[in-house]
């Protein structure tokens, strides 16, 4: 395991409750999320099924979920995708979220080439791909990330 996905991994499994809370905790993380929610509803496709990798607690899973998207939840932290279960269940949407896998997103081959309609890559991921790049050697692979869906990704 490479130094970032340890760093990672000890990061997000420390508190999960915190993520999950965090698009809510103030106003400037509710226009985040609120923002996020406009522009997806208004460019991903009118259906299908979405790869929301990286998607932590599954706060995003779950809105994509409500409005009829089939969802697969990707992430790299056991914690975090304990509590998505849970907070999927809440939510009662469990027939939507076809998977919840934990993995990452440096590594989608699990996934044949095409499975998704659109992926979702939101947060700090992005700074992954610019690491890499910086020091020229990619962390997260745009390309397999674009092989991996159809048309759309969203960072």
């Amino acid at each position: 395991m490479k130094k970032e996905e340890i760093l990672t991994k000890k990061v997000y499994s420390k508190n999960p409750k915190r993520e999950w809370k965090r698009l809510d905790q103030d106003p400037f993380h509710r226009l985040e999320f609120d923002t996020t929610m406009y522009y997806l509803k208004k460019y991903l496709p009118k259906g299908g099924l979405i790869l929301d990798a990286g998607g932590g607690p599954g706060r995003y899973t779950i809105e994509l979920a409500k409005m009829g998207y089939d969802v697969v939840l990707l992430d790299f932290t056991p914690a975090n995708l304990e509590l998505a279960k849970k907070k999927i269940k809440q939510a009662g949407v469990q027939s939507n979220v076809k998977d919840i896998i934990e993995g990452s997103i440096t590594n989608l081959s699990r996934f044949k080439d095409n499975s998704f309609d659109a992926v979702l890559c939101l947060g700090g991921h992005y700074l992954m791909f610019m690491v890499g790049w910086i020091e020229k050697r990619p962390f997260l692979n745009l390309e397999e990330l674009q092989r991996r869906m159809f048309q759309y990704l969203f960072l």
